[in-house]
């Protein structure tokens, strides 16, 4: 195979998945990681009973401290009950002490973000922000929400207010992504990730992050850096951080002009992959393994192996079906058609070259 006449389609992919990578786990940074406020023991079976039912409800009832209220509102929000969340929130926010229904404010606006209602969100944070304006947390969680919302200055300016209150984690990846996605400034992108990683080192998507930033910016020297680094911090039994590792050694390979070997590592990890894709089918894993799935299809493609193709597509298609993925569903269904002609024209002339 000619490693330079496909680099462009090639290239495509590998942008796209780079991208991919990086969204991913900012979003599943971001939705399953934010700064705590609230730390307690807090026990519903206390003698000073706090909570009651009704109609399969929790309602407070008693008097509460300053973080039991939104701690009940936060494993309310932990169980998907979004509408008993929001009601035992605002519950607590009537029988809280005043300096400190900014914690319940916070907690409030973190549940808006996760369930989407960026609006809400905002107006939360702000209440938060007006009671305590030096809430670093506040300020980078009103970030994200901005950002979200595409309101990016806005978004810039939290983040930097976040910072300059108390430099943290959060604050320094969240503004690394309006830094390299939205203003296409690398280095300062670069700098905030490092800042990151030497707050928390074992803060494993700022490795992620910085491996694909290098990769964009074709640094492939301070790219292999970085993912020694994330290798270093992960277990290999850890089926998520193992095969985003392995995914991202492959493609130094591509970054390196080594098409071949790119490809054969690509469908490796996809060997790794499907067996235990074909057990659990999470989106998450499914959503990793899915450009690999791309890439190898292609690869047969290009290779005149239409059978191993359609092997290929038809794992896809199980796994799209599953995650309910209609576009990817349509695309191969496209793809099976046209190589399902080319089969059926190739055994067409055999038979036809056989009969003469």
């Amino acid at each position: 195979m000619n490693k330079h006449k496909n680099i462009n389609k090639y290239l495509v992919h590998i942008i796209g998945f780079i991208c991919f990578l990086s969204v991913a786990a900012y979003f599943i940074y971001n939705y399953n990681n934010k700064p705590t406020i609230f730390n307690s023991n807090f026990n519903s079976n206390s003698n000073n009973q706090i909570i009651s039912s009704s109609n399969n409800q929790l309602i407070i009832t008693g008097d509460v401290n300053h973080f039991e209220g939104a701690l009940l509102a936060n494993a309310a929000n932990e169980t998907n009950d979004f509408q008993l969340a929001e009601q035992l929130y605002k519950t607590a926010l009537g029988k809280v002490k005043s300096g400190k229904k900014w914690e319940v404010y916070y907690n409030m606006g973190c549940t808006y973000i996760e369930h989407k209602k960026y609006e809400k969100a905002i107006s939360a944070l702000n209440e938060a922000i007006k009671l305590n304006p030096n809430c670093d947390a506040c300020y980078e969680r009103r970030g994200l929400t901005y950002k979200f919302l595409k309101q990016l200055n806005q978004a810039l300016q939290d983040f930097n207010k976040s910072i300059s209150i108390k430099p943290n984690v959060y604050a320094y990846y969240n503004r690394s992504i309006l830094y390299e996605i939205f203003f296409k400034d690398m280095e300062k992108a670069i700098d905030d990730l490092k800042m990151a990683i030497n707050l928390d080192s074992k803060f494993l998507e700022s490795y992620i992050k910085l491996t694909t930033t290098y990769l964009k910016s074709y640094n492939i020297k301070e790219a292999k850096i970085a993912i020694n680094k994330y290798y270093k911090n992960i277990n290999e039994d850890h089926y998520i951080n193992y095969s985003t590792y392995l995914l991202l050694k492959s493609y130094l390979y591509f970054y390196e002009d080594n098409i071949d070997e790119f490809l054969k590592r690509i469908m490796i990890v996809f060997q790794r992959n499907s067996e235990i894709i074909q057990k659990y089918h999470t989106t998450l894993k499914y959503n990793i393994l899915k450009p690999a799935l791309t890439h190898v299809e292609n690869y047969y493609i290009d290779r005149h192996e239409y059978k191993n193709a359609l092997k290929v597509i038809d794992y896809a298609l199980e796994s799209a079906k599953i995650n309910n993925d209609t576009e990817f569903e349509t695309l191969l269904k496209k793809d099976a058609e046209s190589i399902d002609a080319i089969i059926n024209e190739s055994d067409k002339n055999e038979n036809d070259k056989n009969e003469s």
